[in-house]
């Protein structure tokens, strides 16, 4: 997960992945993490995996069974070699192994992970359905924009993120 702003409908690809790998310890890499105060990835991977944390926290996950650990980008932009090596990479970095599975948001196509399937063939795509209909994007631009309708959609998030992170992710986002 990049998690430029960690929201609820993060939590419907970690509860799939702990439903579906019910015994085992679950890897959440936290995107964009050599990246901060930048529109995209506004707050450090320190900052951002602990609002993840408290919406975790705020619904009753089971923080025992998860892994949270920073992944940095490459300099390619998109779905390249370097990107998934990289990923694979930090997986093997904290857990000692190859993941079995790959989950993302069905805002994605699987073609975008074709080449992630012929470095690592033994890797299952898990695409999991956006059932909340929620980006970090949006609610960066809540916070920028004030508007009552974003901010009321956004409200349970809200109430998570400490003032002073809001107005940094303000501060950082306002030009944008």
């Amino acid at each position: 997960m990049r998690l430029g702003a960690p929201h609820t409908g993060h939590l419907t690809l970690v509860d799939r992945m702990l439903t579906d790998y019910p015994q085992a310890q679950v890897l959440i890499l936290v995107g964009s993490a050599n990246l901060v105060g930048v529109p995209s990835a506004p707050l450090s991977w320190l900052a951002r995996r602990d609002l993840l944390v408290r919406l975790l926290v705020a619904h009753e996950f089971p923080l025992a069974r998860l892994v949270l650990a920073p992944v940095a980008d490459v300099a390619e932009a998109g779905f390249c070699a370097s990107w998934f090596q990289q990923l694979m990479g930090a997986a093997v970095g904290v857990m000692g192994t190859l993941p079995a599975a790959y989950y993302f948001g069905d805002d994605y196509q699987l073609t975008d992970f074709t080449l992630l399937v012929s470095l690592y063939p033994h890797l299952k795509l898990e695409p999991v359905h956006r059932l909340i209909p929620k980006s970090g994007t949006e609610l960066r631009q809540a916070l920028v924009s004030q508007d009552p309708l974003l901010l009321d959609k956004y409200q349970e998030e809200l109430a998570l993120y400490p003032h002073p992170v809001q107005a940094e992710i303000r501060a950082i986002c306002q030009d944008v």
